[in-house]
């Protein structure tokens, strides 16, 4: 057995070649220890340097940690599709609430290439709409309302008093959805995706969060048969959705991947963007507040810090496909129907790519170069608008609360998962409350 040692820096890491038809494997990559999730930093900068492609045994999976061989397998759907969601199996209390599986598998579709570029094309146009719609001004009266909510306190959490509500509330907005089931929402969509990737979910977990899952899918199946009923005219998402056609005029899309769409949409909207505006505030207001004060006295740097957010310290850890056909990474001989796991964390700190990749810079010239939204095929459809709503989010809590601070004695708290980290409270915040209208000195 061939064995090579890390360096004194890293004694716990080491090669041996003992995987499946002698790849290699990463002795020391422990992706279910929260820590090791949390920061990553020694492991993947050990792999990207010694063993980029290796193989994990814990997860039964070939894991991808460099930039170069990443784009490989984001890009070529042909010969890697999305893996399942969810590979584990049903609980027996589950079989008679879910009998038509977990509400990821009304994504199923969408991993089978010859129907992915079918329902991308037909489910992103009226996001697309959406997106170029007065989507910036949508997006900035949600924020502001929303810290109306809050303002006067002078302090808040704002994970739970903001960076969870808007985007949430912006994407039921686009729905069309009711904003009294914002919090149910939120619930459904932590499960799911805790669901995804969380190792500490336990049998009773599964059966709760599968019991919220039907809850989901009653809900949103009853949203799309109303919306049936009662089309709202072009430029609405879901009537988009129900009413798009094929060549010959047949409708294009099942009431299972318009649910599928609204899925996807939901998760981006509800978990992901969450934690981006959650993780980007965290970062302006650390070290004294330095990155909020140059963002309140240039806004143009906002999109520069979303981006190198993306790059930096992306919330995604494994985003997981499985192998279509034999094929190479590497140099490691990846059989067909094996699951390879990308590293989306590791690729953005990819020296090879970035130049001071462990310094977070937002003027960067390649600061859009990551793969935090995907790339080609299996992009992020609703990157565009998580990118104006960040920025306007950024940009309403710059003005609505002057001065901000982090307010100390707190830490944020998390959802440790192998695919992604969702943030859950923990971002106190203090501001200068102006004195009303009238009030003496």
């Amino acid at each position: 057995m061939e064995t090579s040692n890390a360096p004194a820096t890293e004694p716990s890491l080491t090669i041996t070649h003992d995987g499946p038809g002698g790849c290699p494997v990463l002795h020391g990559f422990e992706p279910l220890e929260p820590a090791q999730i949390a920061d990553p930093a020694a492991v993947t900068a050990f792999s990207r340097r010694e063993v980029p492609v290796f193989f994990s045994p814990a997860l039964g999976a070939y894991i991808v940690t460099s930039y170069a061989h990443a784009v490989k397998v984001v890009t070529d759907w042909k010969a890697f599709g999305r893996a399942p969601f969810i590979d584990r199996e049903m609980p027996e209390e589950l079989r008679d609430v879910l009998p038509e599986g977990f509400v990821t598998a009304a994504i199923t579709n969408w991993n089978d290439p010859a129907n992915h570029t079918r329902l991308r094309k037909l489910a992103q146009v009226p996001f697309v709409r959406q997106n170029a719609r007065d989507a910036a001004e949508l997006c900035r009266r949600v924020a502001d309302e929303t810290i109306e909510e809050f303002r006067s306190a002078g302090e808040a959490d704002l994970i739970p008093a903001f960076a969870r509500k808007v985007p949430m509330r912006l994407i039921l907005a686009i729905l069309g959805l009711d904003r009294a089931r914002e919090h149910d929402l939120h619930r459904w969509v932590v499960g799911v995706m805790r669901m995804m990737g969380d190792p500490t979910v336990t049998d009773a977990d599964m059966v709760a969060m599968g019991r919220d899952q039907a809850d989901f899918r009653r809900f949103t199946l009853g949203a799309i048969e109303e919306r049936r009923r009662n089309p709202r005219g072009e430029g609405d998402f879901l009537t988009d959705l129900i009413t798009a056609t094929s060549d010959d005029g047949e409708p294009s899309l099942s009431d299972d991947e318009i649910f599928a769409a609204v899925l996807l949409s939901i998760i981006a909207g509800g978990d992901t963007t969450v934690n981006l505006i959650a993780q980007l505030v965290t970062r302006m207001l650390d070290r004294d507040g330095a990155l909020w004060r140059e963002a309140d006295a240039d806004r143009t740097l906002i999109d520069g810090m979303i981006e190198e957010e993306l790059r930096y310290d992306h919330v995604g850890r494994l985003v997981y496909r499985t192998c279509n056909v034999a094929t190479e990474i590497g140099g490691v001989a990846i059989p067909a129907g094996a699951v390879v796991a990308v590293h989306l964390w590791s690729t953005g700190r990819d020296e090879a790519v970035f130049e001071s990749a462990e310094v977070f810079d937002p003027r960067r010239p390649d600061v859009a170069r990551h793969l935090g939204f995907g790339r080609g095929a299996y992009s992020c459809m609703g990157s565009a608008l998580a990118r104006v709503e960040t920025r306007q989010a950024i940009e309403a809590l710059l003005d609505g609360l002057p001065n901000a601070w982090k307010v100390p004695g707190h830490e944020v708290r998390r959802v440790f998962s192998t695919a992604i980290q969702s943030v859950l409270d923990g971002l106190v915040v203090g501001w200068d409350v102006p004195e009303p209208a009238g009030t003496n000195a």
